[in-house]
């Protein structure tokens, strides 16, 4: 197709007067996937124009983090169900080798014409050339492809298309120039068979479409492409290459399967049709960035697809969703069973070279949704990083974080810990996981690695009675085995034996933590299997009227605080530590409040208060709680990301109810 200049629209600011960051003007949600994937709270796609242009050395960052070697090659075959993806962009160009649509945004319906005299096609009281297109015998229809059709890329052309079936022969051709000539065009084949894209120009930069379906007459076809960015993103942050970029699964074999083509259109039969398609054309890792929320029905149909990857050992990883800290608020796809949800883990690597903020350590973000005390496979994974975006937003590399990011880091690590292994997957394996100390609602087993841990089929059972573990051996076999526990507030007992015939039980302690809070405990015997069973430990501490509770806070940490509410009416305040800097006083951090029902559902959120650039700051926050429903309230505090800009590195201050 012809290539034509493209033009720069992008808006230019300054955030907090020191870190510059190019946002593409009213970018359409992607994880605001539909209202059956809907917006997670933090999910907006808008990514940010990295700080640092070391596209490598930010991946090789990722890598490091979570034990993927980044020059292995990874030669496996991954499904990203998406948004789609730009085929022609540097990154993926040659890498995509299945694309699939399902979507009904992208099928055009074509008029039927005829051909005249001349070797021209009228259409729309216009005369269309075709040249040495003109087949005798051949069958042609025409219509538009209309840009505008797509709100993301605020364009409104249109382009004419022919398709031409001649002989059981079909092909489309685009007028790229819009000349009305189609004799110097370039045939268009459905991409499975003949992997061409065309290259059209909107106002902003360079469209790459693909055929996905030409009718058997030639009356309809379907033009695919990444008209949101969200599915470019994640496919070449696995599995994207080239000169200047690298994604974390070198050398993979990406699969694109396109669910939705705007924000809010789509549904979940399509995501179920999705799954299939990409078991039968031999699937190794499923992806899929998307959510749907906690209390969303899961439909027959996509159930069983689910089971049926789980039934042919093809993991599925999906995004825990980014639907903020109440609790058990993983998305309703993501805690199904033959799932792995992935939460978000923000780097302070990817935040120095994305965003320019220097943190002091890592955290996980207030907005990654939180598990609840039914177990689900649940872990977290770096979730901020730099990818290519489509062609169409001109920029090539951008800067985004949330857990859609998150779960694309742990496909890449599974298809380097498959690599590993002479299974390729045809049996049931999970990812080693390594704990970062964080309750059981926010981590999970933990931080996930690039190394396969194969769940123990063991004749073990393990329970939980009182402080009491208990753990049921019917063999005749001794057993090697140490127990541990995610979280530092619970003191299991290590290295054991479990003797044959009967039942073993060992005294866990407590020490002090947040009412509510989880933790994880899980039971390891031969050479590091991990038991299938695993028991999630509820904290029993409770926090009484008029008693203080102290906060210290790293940039970008969140802490929970439970509260029983005795009273119909109460109050509860944050306060900020008083810091003296020079001749002034200042509070000592910068805070926002969530304040979370009984029930789980969001009662109030307050904006952030503390150190700003304002002339007076706010040092305290207070929430009434009226005709509150009794119970356990929980109150979470979240820490400014941006507090380095503040020169300041952590909050400190108290939190009591009254």
């Amino acid at each position: 197709m012809k290539k034509q200049a493209r033009e720069k629209i992008w808006l230019v600011s300054i955030l907090a007067g020191f870190l510059l960051v190019i946002l593409w003007h009213n970018f359409a949600s992607a994880a605001k996937e539909t209202s059956l994937l809907p917006e997670e709270e933090k999910a907006n796609f808008t990514p940010l124009y990295p700080y640092s242009t070391d596209y490598f050395s930010m991946n090789e960052n990722l890598a490091v983090k979570v034990g993927i070697d980044f020059n292995e090659s990874v030669p496996r075959k991954i499904a990203v169900i998406d948004s789609g993806a730009d085929v022609g962009i540097e990154a993926l160009t040659g890498r995509v080798e299945v694309y699939r649509d399902y979507t009904k945004d992208n099928v055009l319906k074509l008029d039927k014409v005829s051909l005249s005299a001349g070797k021209v096609i009228f259409f729309a009281d216009k005369r269309y050339h075709v040249g040495d297109l003109a087949l005798k015998g051949a069958v042609y229809h025409m219509g538009y492809f209309d840009l505008s059709r797509y709100p993301a890329l605020e364009c409104e052309k249109k382009y004419v298309i022919l398709s031409i079936v001649c002989q059981g022969r079909k092909q489309i051709f685009l007028d790229s120039d819009r000349d009305g000539d189609f004799s110097d065009e370039e045939a268009l084949g459905i991409y499975e068979f003949d992997r061409s894209y065309a290259e059209l120009l909107t106002d902003t930069g360079a469209l790459n479409v693909v055929c996905t379906k030409i009718a058997a007459n030639g009356a309809e076809v379907a033009l695919s492409g990444d008209f949101i960015g969200h599915g470019t993103f994640i496919a070449s942050l696995v599995g994207g290459e080239c000169t200047a970029y690298r994604g974390l699964a070198r050398d993979s074999r990406l699969m694109i399967y396109q669910i939705f083509a705007q924000a809010d259109r789509t549904e979940q039969k399509y995501l179920a049709m999705a799954l299939d398609d990409a078991l039968t054309d031999g699937a190794e890792v499923i992806n899929i960035s998307l959510s749907l929320p906690a209390d969303a029905e899961i439909i027959k149909e996509l159930r069983q697809a689910i089971a049926e990857a789980k039934a042919k050992g093809v993991p599925i990883i999906a995004a825990a969703g980014n639907y903020g800290a109440a609790e058990d608020s993983l998305s309703a796809l993501a805690r199904e069973n033959g799932v792995t949800a992935i939460g978000t883990l923000i780097t302070a690597e990817s935040y120095a070279l994305g965003r320019g903020i220097n943190l002091e350590e890592d955290f996980i973000p207030y907005y990654s949704s939180r598990a609840g005390v039914e177990y689900v496979n649940f872990a977290v994974a770096p979730g901020a990083a730099v990818a290519a975006v489509p062609a169409w937003m001109e920029e090539k590399y951008m800067f985004d974080e949330g857990s859609s990011i998150a779960a694309a880091v742990a496909t890449a690590c599974l298809a380097h810990a498959l690599g590993q292994d002479n299974l390729g997957g045809k049996d049931n394996y999970t990812l080693r996981t390594q704990s970062l100390g964080y309750a059981w609602q926010k981590e999970g087993h933990g931080l996930v690695q690039a190394e396969l841990l194969k769940e123990a089929e063991s004749p073990l059972r393990m329970w939980r009675e009182g402080d009491y573990i208990c753990v049921e051996n019917d063999t005749d076999m001794f057993y090697e085995a140490y127990f541990t526990a995610h979280q530092s507030w619970l003191e299991v007992p290590k290295m054991t034996k479990i003797a044959p015939h009967g039942v073993s039980y060992w005294l866990v302690k407590e020490t002090e933590h947040n009412f509510g809070e989880m933790a994880l405990v899980e039971l390891y015997i031969n050479e590091g299997q991990r038991l299938a069973a695993q028991l999630c430990w509820e904290g029993e501490q409770t926090v009484t009227d008029g008693a203080k509770k102290e906060f210290t806070l790293k940039a970008g940490q969140s802490a929970d605080f439970y509260f029983d509410v005795t009273a119909k009416d109460a109050t509860l305040e944050a306060a900020l530590e008083i810091l003296r800097y020079d001749d002034k006083l200042l509070p000592h951090g910068r805070v926002a409040l969530w304040l979370y029902q009984p029930d789980g559902t969001l009662y109030v959120k307050k904006d952030y208060f503390g150190v700003s650039f304002a002339g007076e700051m706010q040092m305290v926050e207070t929430i009434e709680v009226c005709n509150a429903d009794l119970g356990k309230w929980r109150l979470v505090i979240a820490a400014a990301e941006n507090l380095p800009l503040y020169n300041q590195s952590e909050c400190v201050g108290t939190v009591e109810i009254r």
